[in-house]
């Protein structure tokens, strides 16, 4: 298994993951996510690169498919991202979440970005663990049912 960006010729094997995901993971948060995904999954080399999207790839003799997928999208300030993790549900509790965690808070740390944002919904154990791993914040948001995770990568230029 590799981690590496999204890329066009990916369209095809994120079609098989997105078919892949249950219903749980086609709530309107998860939508959101994959929709952006899969736009730049159709992009050509020369499309924007200010979203980041990488991919757990597996591969073995008869196939490589895509296992779960991380992404970090600008906001408008360009000192932050909202991110999103999306795994295949035969994977989930094995670590993959916790590398594409790693892999995009490292990227955008890089990036000079200043803070990350995710939400999940307030049951979603799992991803608020892994938030909380990497010490993002958990807040409770106006969306009932659904809590903000936030990261402080690097201070504001006030706090400076």
């Amino acid at each position: 298994m590799w981690l590496r960006q999204l890329r066009a010729d990916d369209s095809e094997r994120y079609a098989a993951f997105q078919a892949s995901l249950d219903s749980a993971r086609r709530d309107r948060l998860v939508h959101i996510a994959l929709a952006q995904a899969e736009q730049i999954a159709q992009r050509d080399s020369t499309g924007n690169d200010a979203d980041i999207v990488f991919a757990a790839i597996a591969s073995d003799s008869s196939s490589v498919d895509i296992l779960g997928i991380a992404l970090a999208i600008p906001c408008s300030d360009a000192n932050a991202a909202e991110i999103a993790i999306v795994l295949r549900p035969d994977v989930e509790g094995h670590g993959l979440g916790r590398l594409l965690m790693g892999k995009l808070v490292n990227h955008c740390r890089d990036r000079g970005l200043r803070e990350l944002v995710g939400y999940t919904r307030s049951d979603n154990r799992r991803m608020i663990e892994l938030g909380r791993a990497f010490r993002f914040v958990v807040q409770t948001c106006r969306v009932p049912e659904v809590v903000s995770l936030r990261l402080r990568l690097q201070p504001s230029a006030q706090e400076e």
